[in-house]
């Protein structure tokens, strides 16, 4: 999540806080209606109770564009879209910057030590597939 540089807001506490004080302050750019950063957006207000208005854009770079100039306030979308403006110091970034989880993170079913490795050697499978897989040609090879 990124944010408007106009805005004094450093922290998702505070944005969230903010928001559901004056609501009409506030502004969600969605790069895409029914794209991952749109349901990352409805999530964001789900889960923290703010309701803010929404404006749809025909993409990351001109949703982008507008929260740099302040016209909206904030925008979720993936880290390597907005990665570039956020380095340069164009937007804030909220989200989560350091080793400790946001409380608004949603729980991972996995460990980080049991990720899945992909590798470019087994194109195609992914984390449960290779298991499955192994699993059905050894009782297939028994019968």
């Amino acid at each position: 999540m990124v944010m408007s540089p106009k805005m004094p807001q450093t922290t998702i506490a505070e944005v969230v806080a903010a928001a559901k004080a004056k609501p009409d302050e506030w502004t969600f750019a969605i790069p895409a209606l029914g794209a991952p950063s749109h349901l990352a957006t409805v999530e964001f207000m789900t889960r923290t109770g703010v309701t803010i208005a929404t404006s749809p854009y025909r993409g990351t770079a001109p949703a982008l564009t507008d929260v740099i100039g302040g016209h909206v306030q904030l925008l979720i979308d993936a880290s390597f879209a907005l990665l570039p403006a956020a380095k340069e110091g164009r937007v804030k970034t909220l989200g989560i910057t350091t080793k400790e989880r946001s409380p608004l993170a949603p729980e991972s079913r996995r460990s980080p030590s049991r990720a899945c490795p992909v590798t470019t050697s087994s194109p195609g499978t992914g984390c449960g597939r290779r298991k499955a897989r192994r699993s059905r040609s050894a009782s297939a090879s028994t019968d």
